[in-house]
């Protein structure tokens, strides 16, 4: 994330576009990216869509992430990344976004720890949408190579699973995002996403970074319950 955030905050570019050393990138992807960028210069994001292929197996385990039927630029940038974190897209692909500089640069500044964070490229995407129009393309011009972290690296897994993806939550709060959206989006990670039985095999592994952990995000959850059930929502 570090070495992301340093060439992000180094372009001199009107865009930036850094790819990761271990995804595909198909041939006709880079003249897609120039044409639209030419064409919409209001962009402040441009997702490409793509397929996730487990290292581990070297299997296809998603076809296509993004279920786009009608490709078009968009200027409610908000709603567009609150439809895509509804539907469970994942908005964290580095390789698969193409950000407006000053937009960036400016998420950066904004929340300074965002590299410390695993999941922070769902932030950085998520306020770049903000900043100007936003377009997701149909069809896939990216394979990445997903890692599979709760097989290959557990531990990591878990911080990202309880508490750097609930972070990020809380954060888009503050770039303007919903905030009863937000806390409903950490209410089902709980519901939907939970297992306890991984808890309680990760205290059993690493007691005190598991514990902490948890205490962490139970704490998030309840304030969450808390405030979508008894306090009245801002319009």
């Amino acid at each position: 994330m570090k070495n992301f955030a340093l060439c992000l905050e180094t372009a001199k570019t009107k865009y930036v576009w850094v790819i990761a050393d271990d995804d595909i990138i198909q041939t006709r992807t880079l003249g897609f990216v120039v044409e639209n960028l030419k064409k919409y210069p209001d962009l402040s994001l441009l997702s490409l869509n793509f397929s996730v292929r487990s290292i581990p197996t070297k299997e296809i385990v998603i076809e296509r992430v993004f279920d786009i039927n009608n490709e078009e630029v968009r200027t409610d940038g908000k709603k567009v990344i609150e439809n895509c974190l509804a539907a469970g897209c994942i908005l964290g692909l580095m390789s698969g976004n193409i950000y407006k500089t000053e937009a960036i640069q400016l998420a950066l500044k904004t929340w300074p720890g965002s590299y410390d964070n695993a999941e922070g490229q769902i932030y950085w995407t998520a306020f770049c949408a903000t900043q100007g129009s936003v377009k997701i393309t149909k069809e896939t011009y990216i394979e990445y190579a997903s890692p599979m972290f709760y097989k290959t690296e557990p531990k990591e897994w878990f911080k990202r699973h309880y508490y750097e993806l609930p972070l990020i939550y809380t954060k888009l709060m503050e770039i303007g995002y919903s905030e009863k959206f937000c806390r409903k989006l950490i209410l089902r990670h709980f519901m939907q996403q939970n297992n306890w039985k991984v808890v309680l095999g990760a205290i059993r592994r690493w007691p005190v970074f598991a514990t902490t952990t948890m205490i962490s995000y139970l704490s998030l959850v309840s304030s969450c319950a808390w405030k979508v059930t008894f306090v009245p929502q801002q319009s």
